[in-house]
């Protein structure tokens, strides 16, 4: 792919096509971890987000390119550069064939910033247009999680079914530890404890269900809820050493849930995340 747009932009270094193609490809070794973590990586980033700039220089309208420019702002922990990239690609194009990923990005992008009301209507856009994906029904149980709604324990165990019905069954031993893990945040929020940390065991496994170990990610930030600030500490330090890429976001506070000063000051975390920023 990357020789063919070399060919292609020899031919005309100004093709937005082009130059959208290659960013995304650059994009695309760097997400893959093709080249190592350090100055090689950062220089790929560098190159991807070039190249998609100059694809949006030649045209504003290249959506693919403001979508990828969304993911680049994203990794480089800049969510807000992020919300500005993906709505420019959903005004030029909100029927592109990765609509639903760009309404993931603006969803996340306005929930990680605290503008929760846009948040809101992201995900409620996503839902009414794509009902049957995962992700808009389980972006409405992440809702109940935030100051945006009254955390609700019968709504979210009625959400958590709801994601039930549109998973698919193979997908839905992972899936659905996800949304016991949401709902074990939502009853932090409520203010019970107890019954947030029995969920929160429960929906633990092992790396066949979950080799990403995203699940790990995901009650650090329920545990943050809980103020478990020693376990989350902990489940961050586990997630780390499979994302080790992920260190600067944690240290840099990317997401609201981490700007608890409670966990930002705990050793074990400061520990963790010294020297990222």
């Amino acid at each position: 792919g990357l020789s063919a747009t070399e060919r292609a932009l020899v031919v005309d270094p100004r093709n937005a096509d082009a130059l959208e193609l290659r960013g995304e490809l650059r994009f695309l070794r760097f997400n893959l971890h093709v080249v190592p973590e350090g100055p090689e990586s950062d220089r790929l980033l560098d190159a991807a987000e070039k190249d998609l700039r100059a694809a949006v220089e030649q045209n504003p309208a290249q959506a693919g390119a403001w979508a990828t420019l969304s993911a680049v702002a994203y990794r480089r922990q800049n969510p807000a550069e992020g919300a500005r990239a993906a709505q420019s690609a959903y005004k030029a194009d909100a029927y592109l064939s990765n609509a639903p990923y760009i309404l993931t990005r603006l969803f996340w992008t306005s929930h990680d910033t605290e503008l929760f009301p846009e948040a809101a209507k992201w995900c409620a856009e996503g839902h009414r247009r794509f009902p049957r994906d995962v992700f808009f029904a389980e972006c409405r149980l992440w809702m109940l999680t935030t100051k945006y709604l009254r955390p609700d324990p019968d709504e979210a165990w009625r959400l958590y079914d709801s994601l039930k019905v549109v998973t698919p069954a193979k997908t839905w031993a992972f899936e659905g530890r996800v949304g016991q893990v949401i709902i074990g945040a939502v009853l932090a929020r409520a203010g019970l404890a107890d019954s947030a940390r029995r969920v929160l065991v429960r929906a633990r496994t092992n790396r066949d269900v979950d080799p990403g170990r995203e699940l790990v990610g995901y009650e650090a930030v329920a545990r943050v809820m809980l103020h478990d600030y020693d376990e989350a500490a902990a489940l961050i330090e586990s997630y780390l050493a499979v994302h080790p890429d992920h260190r600067k976001g944690f240290a840099l506070m990317s997401s609201w849930w981490w700007r608890d000063p409670r966990l930002q000051n705990n050793p074990r975390f400061k520990a963790l995340i010294a020297g990222a920023r």
